[in-house]
């Protein structure tokens, strides 16, 4: 079993991205039912986080980046074999360019 952690920048883009549901678009219990999917993948990544496949940008995929779609929104982690840890490290809308939002440094 693995142990998920969330970035700090991963939770303020879960937090935005229902904020921006809920108040933009008037729909607070499509907010809701956002925020519990994302947390709902999140935690399933302890059982078997290898399901989804790397992301298809190479260099990314070279630091282990994978990504699992909640909704419309992609989640995106990393996980650490030698720790057993899963790290949340990004929450995108899928339709956003999202190559250039993470450096190498993954």
């Amino acid at each position: 079993m693995y142990q998920v952690n969330t970035t700090e920048t991963a939770e303020r883009d879960m937090l935005d991205a229902a904020i921006y549901i809920a108040r933009t678009l008037s729909n607070k219990s499509a907010a809701n039912r956002l925020l519990d999917e994302a947390d709902a993948a999140a935690n399933s990544l302890s059982q078997v986080p290898m399901r989804q496949p790397l992301v298809k940008v190479a260099l990314l995929a070279a630091n282990g980046l994978h990504s699992i779609l909640v909704d419309n929104y992609l989640l995106f982690y990393v996980v650490r074999e030698k720790t057993n840890c899963v790290n949340i490290i990004r929450f995108i809308h899928s339709r956003r360019d999202w190559t250039n939002l993470f450096d190498e440094t993954i």
